[in-house]
């Protein structure tokens, strides 16, 4: 071998090969062998090495929308381009420009350009043109053919995306007629005339076990534990995790409007963003799930954690109590003592927010007891037997003068609008004062809006108040000596249900003195009751388990409850004696 040779073949020169197409439909097709081979083709007939050690291959990227560059190997190359990563004089091997973009002419020459100034040649396997920053310096020519195929190519990818955004819409049109496609939720597949979807039903019993167990105080760790411990097939088989029930999937199914029938269509914007189009489309689906229970899921939903994904429950007042004294809320702590006993307590946050400072708890058990004892002996009739919630009859009085102001408000607009209309030259004071006018009434039809939700609201409050107290009562029953997961579930989400909230007055044990606690109830009804001591010594750990709890005195609604201010006098005898 002559000593030229050797040379020869050392200072060959790297070459990279680009190959990129917009959907990942085409690498079914013949699209990536084709560009593979030209690049190995003009490689060899030009003696360059192609640099298999980086790969730049960007398989369902859209170079319109510039997806390859902000998360594709293009823009990993680039970067190593302007690091220096990459030698000065390498080339990049392309099919043909408007594979390395189809963006409007000033962004797709800065990145032609970026590329030639850092010394990387452009080589065009279509023509075997080969770009550089001399020969584009040197013959304006390059440079014109260059701006022309890349406004070519934006041009034709612009026609493109709005033929199909244009047909989008005329499906869109005709979506009373035809589904838009096959895309549906799992539990429902699209039939053969494309106008109506098929409900699976062995899936759709699984949404509507996901609601109930929801609806009965489950969260999705637990929910997708006991899918999953009964080996029940999953249908979602998410990126980078295991088959299987995932909380991630249970959460989508238990807030997506497609279980009630609802499909909200969107479009890709020009940031390829998937944007909502037009208004949700009622009865798109058929739905599976009643609107009361979607909607119920939908009020109760909380932060992930809320509860755990603890197989037990050990306390069925998690985020209800508070503290009178501070207004903190009260934790949950478990201690262990010096014979290795656990006991739980009821512990105003506080204490951790004022360290050194000292709180007084109250017996976990001692209170739960307490509190079932109160709740499943109290007459109801004091809670819900008010003549009107008064909240209720604040916000309709609010409601109709409301209504009132916008009626009001809309004939002397319609006033104004004929006095307008009649004058050939309208005085721009009417003008003025019909955009005022239409400016309150948008607010008030806004605050309109609100209080009405709020009705809404407290008359559902006030409903499940009303329903199921004997069930209440039964779960109170079943808890009785039991740790079953479910009754207590069940028995926390029904005490949720009724209770908004819980302020409590510890004592210290063996002091005597009575614990209270007030119950203020989602319609606003609060009452105190007073609780016997907590003892100690022999047989007090069984006695605590078995308190009285003697209501004291009841309020009506209001809101804005003082538990200072409404507390009794404790040492008094309760109501009753």
């Amino acid at each position: 071998m002559k000593i030229g040779q050797a040379k020869k073949r050392k200072r060959r020169m790297k070459a990279y090969s680009y190959i990129r197409f917009s959907t990942p439909q085409q690498a079914e097709g013949d699209s990536l062998r084709r560009q593979l081979k030209l690049s190995e083709t003009y490689a060899t007939k030009n003696n360059l090495e192609i640099d298999d050690s980086l790969r730049i291959t960007d398989l369902g990227k859209s170079a319109y929308k510039e997806k390859h560059l902000s998360e594709g190997a293009l823009g990993d190359f680039l970067k190593l381009v302007e690091a220096g990563e990459v030698e000065r004089g390498s080339f990049l091997l392309v099919e043909s420009l408007d594979r390395l973009s189809r963006a409007a002419v000033p962004k797709a020459l800065r990145l032609f350009l970026n590329l030639l100034e850092h010394g990387i040649k452009i080589v065009t396997l279509g023509d075997e043109r080969c770009y550089s920053e001399q020969s584009v310096s040197k013959d304006m020519t390059e440079m014109i053919i260059s701006i022309a195929i890349m406004s070519r190519a934006h041009e034709e990818s612009q026609r493109k995306a709005q033929r199909v955004a244009a047909a989008w819409s005329e499906k869109r049109n005709q979506i009373g007629e035809e589904k838009l496609s096959r895309n549906c939720p799992r539990w429902l597949r699209l039939n053969e005339d494309r106008k109506s979807f098929e409900i699976i039903p062995e899936r759709a019993k699984i949404v509507k076990e996901i609601f109930d167990l929801t609806l009965q105080g489950m969260g999705r760790q637990a929910i997708a534990n006991r899918l999953n411990a009964r080996e029940e097939p999953s249908w979602n088989k998410p990126r980078k995790l295991k088959a299987g029930w995932h909380p991630s999937y249970i959460h989508i199914i238990l807030n997506t409007p497609a279980v009630i029938g609802r499909f909200q269509p969107h479009c890709n914007g020009e940031d390829g963003e998937r944007t909502p189009v037009g208004e949700e489309i009622v009865d798109y689906f058929p739905a599976i799930i009643d609107e009361a229970s979607y909607y119920s899921v939908q009020a109760k939903r909380q932060p992930r954690g809320r509860y755990g994904s603890s197989e037990r429950v050990n306390n069925l007042f998690t985020n209800l109590i508070f503290d009178s004294e501070t207004g903190e809320p009260v934790r949950y702590e478990i201690y262990r003592n010096s014979k290795g006993n656990d006991w739980s307590v009821l512990r105003s946050d506080a204490a951790r927010l004022n360290p050194g400072t000292k709180y007084t708890g109250w017996s976990y058990h001692h209170f739960e007891a307490a509190f079932l004892k109160f709740i499943g002996d109290l007459d109801w009739a004091r809670v819900t037997g008010q003549t009107k919630n008064s909240f209720i009859q604040e916000k309709q009085a609010e409601q109709t003068v409301l209504q009132g102001k916008i009626d009001e408000l809309d004939e002397r607009i319609d006033k104004l609008a004929d006095a307008i209309s009649t004058t050939e030259e309208p005085p721009a004071a009417l003008i003025k004062k019909v955009a005022t006018m239409e400016a309150d009434k948008t607010s008030m039809e806004t605050k309109l809006a609100e209080v009405t939700k709020s009705i809404r609201k407290l008359e559902r409050d006030e409903q499940q108040l009303r329903q199921n107290q004997d069930k209440l009562r039964h779960l109170i029953a079943q808890n009785r000596g039991s740790t079953n997961y479910d009754v207590r579930v069940r028995l926390r989400e029904e005490i949720r249900r009724k209770v908004k909230k819980i302020i409590i007055r510890p004592e210290k044990t063996g002091n005597g003195k009575r614990p209270s606690f007030m119950v203020i109830f989602v319609n606003g009804t609060s009452t105190w009751v007073s609780v016997s001591p907590v003892l100690r010594g022999k047989n007090a750990a069984e006695q605590n388990r078995n308190p009285d709890a003697q209501v004291i005195s009841f309020n009506a609604p209001s809101e804005g409850v003082n538990p200072t201010k409404h507390h009794p006098d404790i040492e008094r005898n309760p109501e009753g004696e």
